[in-house]
């Protein structure tokens, strides 16, 4: 996971203008009491994030929602999905498109591929994708990658620590608190969270 919140980093140094948030510092305590949560004593960076996960005897699919940041604010907010040989973690098919079906709302999410995972970026546009997941009474998932694709239709119980991390990030409106936004136009013109 560190190498896709790596790539979004990157991505964000490229762009050519930076913008700041003008909201108020987002004070990352409040997520310390949520499973999921860890902060690095040493880098004083924080992490949150939640997963659904599917395995197989040969695979593991792994579909989830992650945000992380510093003591100034947060550096991004995640979809992130990748489909990895059981045996030896090589990852098995590089995911190009993850869709959500949120009770009857379509949510599709463009991924970026980053060698071990593939993920794209929450925006001001696309947050809404966050109250949709943490709402909905049924959740399903396709997966497509280059040579098929892939659909879950997972229980309440097995999708309930992804939905937790959805509202949780909604709730908190840790979009509206990343940093650096110079990222949303690129992320939006090139990975795109569609809902329909």
């Amino acid at each position: 996971m560190k190498k896709v919140i790596t790539a979004v980093l990157i991505l964000m140094g490229l762009c050519c203008s930076i913008c700041f948030a003008e909201s108020e510092p987002f004070d990352y305590k409040v997520l310390s009491d949520f499973e999921n949560y860890s902060y690095d004593k040493f880098e004083k960076k924080w992490t949150y994030h939640g997963a659904y996960v599917k395995e197989y005897a040969d695979a593991t699919v792994v579909i989830g929602v992650e945000t992380a940041g510093d003591t100034s604010g947060v550096d991004a907010v995640m979809f992130y999905a990748w489909i990895r040989d059981e045996y030896n973690k090589d990852t098995l098919y590089v995911v190009k498109e993850l869709m959500i079906l949120a009770d009857d709302t379509l949510i599709t999410c463009t991924l970026m591929d980053n060698d071990t995972s593939s993920a794209t970026v929450v925006t001001p546009v696309s947050v809404e994708a966050l109250r949709m997941i943490s709402e909905a009474k049924e959740l399903a998932f396709k997966l497509s990658f280059s040579t098929g694709s892939i659909t879950l239709e997972p229980s309440p119980e097995d999708i309930a620590e992804f939905v937790e991390a959805a509202r949780v990030i909604y709730q908190y409106d840790l979009v509206s608190h990343v940093t650096d936004t110079s990222i949303f136009e690129i992320v939006e013109r090139l990975f795109p969270i569609t809902i329909e």
